[in-house]
């Protein structure tokens, strides 16, 4: 089934069915919970009753500004325009249905809506039903319906909030609203159904209540303008949708703010349909998300930072964690220890703030850094290890290539070029064999040619290591891309370099590809379904529609960045 997402700083409601018909799940990040909470069931259906007889109301839903979802519904003479906003800095969303008279008579009908939030999930990685209790009452405050989430303290409330409405509870947890309505020919109404979350039921009211003041048109439009100041035109409208729906995403589903603590964090995503959603990776986030964030928004990038130099700085290089920074996967990987300080210096160079890097947390986790970088430092070969590969499976060699040049780039941005220059001898003694670089090799001359598309050597020109030019790197891309290679996918019409980790093209491969200058992995790019125009972890070679991963928030910054880079390249 096709999803479409929008989404907020505090909510994502990452789900939502197309038609319309039914808005079944949200979800919000929890510090306290260590990660997130979805909630699922019957959010909200609406539908209209005429004549003694009810209709649900369905359409399709197109994304307005690429990010907002909104369609129409015709139902007879009726149209119906549903519009659902996530506003910015709101812990709750709107539900907005307009319906217009197209008769040439006057209409008497009734509006009902209903809602019942059967489950709520805990996820981290997996999604495990979490067994407390689901009140729905009328709250006194609001004379609305609320459902209060407890397991024998509170946990989360929904309030919802909306004009006009005669509410009754039922006996199953859930709601009914009535709204009756009479509309002149050629009229037009409108119901926004304001929806509040909080830790409790006053909080819950008070912020449906508190958008209710603020407006439905004004929070819209002040949507829409925080969208356009950072999203980005192009002359290609296919390359601009795809760029700008997969920041959008990225934005707003590889980071957040815990409606609890309000803590900005940050994780691989928000979307339960991810299989490591809502866990934090060094490498995810500063890799592939915080390049694209940069671009469109220096704030949020420097919150980036900040929490990876606060929250979670004690684990840095630990292959996965919790939002609250303590370790989820234990295992030691290279790659993640070197992205704070290579995502620092992206930082400083774009943006010529130097501040951060000078903050007394930024200092003492880049010592910690180069401490961990000397643990790892093999004296016989000049190399450094790895026990996890950027796939997180573990590293049949220890050193890999693609990882030390990482090292050498985080040496010479920390000003220790004696050592750089070792380590480049090194990486030219030890990981060119037969006139290419090996994905990874031993102490003893073992080798391994290979390539993993999170952590690929087509990237080493793009890492300043060598030129593009560079006989030993062109025969490591011709060797990787050749059509015989197990996982190159050529001449597919999706290809692009897959892995052992998932077998078919990756998305990360493609925008690398597309960065490098190949318009074909460009037009793959943009044209492949992925899921439903989101990033995934891996596509199909011939329907270019999703194998793994759904849902991908960080790799979807990972695609906005490579657009972006060729918007730059083209201007």
């Amino acid at each position: 089934m096709k999803h479409i997402a929008t989404g907020n700083e505090f909510v994502s409601l990452s789900s939502i069915d197309p038609e319309f018909r039914i808005l079944d799940s949200f979800s919000v990040l929890s510090m306290s919970c260590k990660g997130m909470l979805d909630f699922r069931g019957k959010v909200l259906e609406s539908s209209i009753e005429s004549n003694g007889e009810e209709q649900c109301i369905t359409g399709h839903l197109n994304l307005k500004n690429w990010w907002i979802p909104s369609g129409h519904c015709q139902i007879g003479k009726l149209q119906i325009t549903e519009t659902i906003l996530c506003p910015m800095g709101m812990k709750g969303f709107v539900v907005s249905l307009s319906l217009a008279n197209q008769s040439s008579e006057d209409s008497q009908f009734v509006l009902k809506i209903q809602s019942r939030i059967h489950d709520v999930y805990h996820c981290v990685n997996l999604a495990k039903r979490l067994s407390g209790t689901i009140e729905t009452r009328i709250c006194s405050w609001t004379d609305s319906p609320v459902h209060d989430f407890s397991m024998g303290f509170p946990v989360l409330c929904t309030a919802f909030l909306s004009e006009g409405f005669q509410w009754e509870c039922s006996s199953d947890s859930g709601f009914t609203g009535t709204r009756p309505m009479m509309l002149k020919s050629g009229e037009t109404k409108s119901a926004e159904i304001f929806i509040g979350l909080g830790y409790e039921e006053i909080a819950a009211a008070t912020s449906a209540r508190h958008m209710e003041r603020i407006g439905f048109e004004c929070l819209l439009d002040d949507a829409c303008r925080w969208i356009k100041e950072r999203t980005f035109k192009c002359a290609d409208s296919m390359l601009e949708s795809a760029l700008n729906r997969n920041l959008l995403f990225c934005l707003f589903y590889s980071t957040g703010i815990t409606y609890d603590t309000e803590e900005f964090c940050l994780m691989t995503s928000r979307c339960p349909r991810y299989y490591v959603s809502a866990a934090y990776w060094d490498r995810d986030s500063l890799f592939w998300s915080f390049p694209a964030i940069l671009k469109s928004d220096r704030s949020i990038a420097k919150k980036m930072l900040e929490y990876v130099f606060t929250k979670q700085r004690r684990n840095i290089g630990i292959h996965s964690r919790y939002i609250d920074g303590t370790v989820l996967e234990p295992g030691f990987e290279l790659d993640e220890l070197c992205a704070p300080v290579i995502a620092l210096k992206q930082y400083e160079n774009e943006t010529g703030d130097a501040e951060l890097g000078s903050m007394e947390n930024a200092k003492a986790a880049l010592s910690e850094i180069l401490k961990m970088l000397e643990e790892h430092h093999d004296k016989a070969t000049g190399l450094y290890s790895t026990f996890l590969q950027p796939t997180d499976d573990v590293a049949a060699l220890p050193f890999l290539t693609y990882d030390n040049v990482l090292v050498w780039k985080v040496l010479l941005r920390l000003g220790r070029n004696g050592e750089a220059e070792q380590l480049r001898s090194a990486i030219l003694a030890h990981c060119i064999v037969d006139g290419m670089y090996a994905w990874s090799v031993g102490r003893n001359g073992e080798h391994l040619f290979y390539d993993e598309p999170p952590g690929s050597l087509l990237q080493l020109s793009e890492l300043l290591w060598c030129p593009s030019d560079d006989p030993a790197y062109l025969k490591t891309k011709a060797n990787i891309l050749r059509k015989e290679y197990k996982f190159s996918f050529a001449g597919m019409p999706f290809g692009a370099i897959g892995c052992e980790h998932a077998p078919h093209p990756w998305i990360l491969s493609m925008a690398t590809e597309a960065r490098l200058g190949n318009e074909e992995a460009t037009r793959k790019l943009v044209h492949a379904s992925m899921d439903n125009g989101i990033a995934c972890e891996s596509i199909d070679e011939t329907t270019g529609e999703c194998t793994t991963g759904e849902a991908f928030a960080t790799c979807a910054g990972f695609v906005a960045w490579s657009l972006i880079k060729i918007l730059e390249t083209v201007k």
